[in-house]
């Protein structure tokens, strides 16, 4: 449930930003961009905190800070269409984005 509501959240303030803003993540490459960079500042954050700790209560350092994050982004990659799962039967084995 964290996760679909941090995804909604996200959803919303990107609206709050305009409808350009709202629009331009709709476009799968602009939508990319933008998880990747959410990606990134995630994955800097907790860098950050393993190379010199700092508050114990930082919110990077609670447990499921990335995973929450990250699950949000990944919601929103299937929501606007840049992840989807294989299809059934198709006998690869490889993500349909490796095809």
């Amino acid at each position: 449930m964290a996760i679909s509501d941090l995804a909604g959240s996200m959803r919303e303030d990107l609206e709050h930003e305009g409808p350009r803003v709202a629009k331009l993540l709709t476009h799968k490459t602009t939508l990319h961009f933008y998880l990747l960079d959410h990606t990134h500042a995630v994955l800097d954050r907790l860098l950050e905190e393993a190379i010199s700790p700092g508050d114990p209560t930082s919110l990077a350092t609670a447990p499921d800070f990335a995973a929450t994050r990250l699950g949000a982004l990944f919601h929103m990659a299937f929501d606007g269409g840049r992840l989807q799962p294989p299809a059934h039967g198709d006998g690869s084995g490889a993500p349909r984005s490796a095809r």
